[in-house]
């Protein structure tokens, strides 16, 4: 079963990755299964109410990413501003919320701030070395590239440890009692 759960996260986060860098869009079919894939992928280590208690935390902190960005664009533009379909789609924002179920708070935290940071250094450096114009960021592909990199790792060297927020806590300084 874990050898499956994993081969069929991988192939979900490449059609992921190639339907946004090819179409800058994901297909709405592949969101249910992802979100089965991270749940599946999550409950081998944690119960599912853990798995579900995390994701309501990762789902808060996308949440309240979401409207601090609509604050910031509707301050900046003097009226209410929608971001979804405008500045961030929707196949990018539902493919957040999917990524909720797979990690515990504090990695789902770190993840998806290095995660939006290093994408928009490989767009701006895909924009200088290409010479492209391109607006859109395939930010749902390039998070699901990045998450497939973090797969490897934690599969190679720290099994287990997405959803585990002691081993992070403790890296940083911060010990559970």
């Amino acid at each position: 079963m874990f050898w499956t759960i994993h081969i069929i996260l991988f192939a979900l986060l490449l059609i992921t990755a190639y339907q946004d860098f090819r179409w800058r869009g994901i297909h709405w079919l592949i969101i249910p299964f992802l979100a089965s894939s991270f749940l599946l992928f999550s409950v081998q280590e944690k119960t599912l109410l853990e798995v579900l208690y995390n994701a309501g935390i990762n789902f808060c902190f996308v949440l309240l990413q979401f409207l601090l960005v609509s604050v910031w664009f509707s301050v900046k533009s003097h009226k209410p501003v929608n971001i979804l379909n405008k500045y961030i789609g929707l196949g990018d924002w539902l493919f957040f919320v999917c990524l909720c179920l797979a990690f515990s708070p504090i990695n789902f935290i770190l993840f998806l701030v290095s995660a939006l940071i290093i994408s928009l250094f490989i767009h701006l450096a895909t924009l200088l070395l290409l010479n492209k114009k391109e607006k859109t960021i395939p930010l749902a592909g390039l998070v699901a590239i990045l998450f497939i990199v973090v797969l490897i790792i934690e599969f190679s060297f720290c099994p287990g440890k997405l959803q585990n927020d002691t081993y992070v806590a403790n890296l940083i300084g911060i010990y559970y009692v």
